[in-house]
């Protein structure tokens, strides 16, 4: 029998499954469609409240940040990697073998080139996933590879096995090999 009909006034049960992601997958996605709002740079530009701190606004090496972070105690911060080793990350996820995975998105706030005064009008450069290991096993990365290169609208990424899984915006105009 190809497919089964239902007695006339029957109406099929939804699996339980089915009604809980129906009833839960709205929550998930709220979140993410809040955040969008911080893309566009009009919204408030309001002054910070008057009991925030602001910290100075100069750049420190790596290991200097890392001492400024206050973390509970018992924890510590350490440096695995930095620039020129890693550029524009957002988003990073160690695997089983201690390797760093990194999505690098030098695009992430190009939109302010349409916003701040004496930023030249450029292309928005692609994302990229790099594989950053520590050969010589003093707790540094000192090896880059980048695994995927070209990539449109990086999200964020996910190890799986023996690589990543990169979310990524759909592209609206045009191919894309992400």
């Amino acid at each position: 029998m190809p497919f089964a009909t239902a007695p006339a006034g029957h109406r099929p049960r939804r699996s339980l499954a089915r009604f809980l992601t129906g009833l839960v997958a709205p929550w998930f996605a709220l979140p993410a469609a809040l955040a969008q709002v911080g893309d566009r740079a009009d919204v408030d530009r309001s002054a910070p409240p008057a009991h925030w701190t602001l910290p100075d606004g100069r750049r420190h090496a790596p290991e200097e940040s890392a001492r400024l972070l206050e973390v509970p105690a018992g924890f510590r911060v350490e440096v695995v990697a930095a620039e020129p080793l890693i550029q524009d990350p957002i988003a990073i996820q160690f695997d089983e073998r201690g390797r760093l995975w990194a999505l690098e998105w030098p695009g992430y706030n190009w939109a302010l080139r349409d916003v701040l005064p004496g930023l030249e009008k450029l292309p928005m450069p692609k994302g990229r996933v790099v594989l950053l290991e520590d050969t010589d096993g003093d707790g540094r990365m000192d090896r880059r590879s980048v695994f995927m290169d070209d990539v449109d609208w990086p999200r964020g990424l996910q190890v799986s096995r023996d690589g990543v899984i990169v979310m990524a915006l759909p592209a609206t105009a045009g191919p894309t090999n992400a």
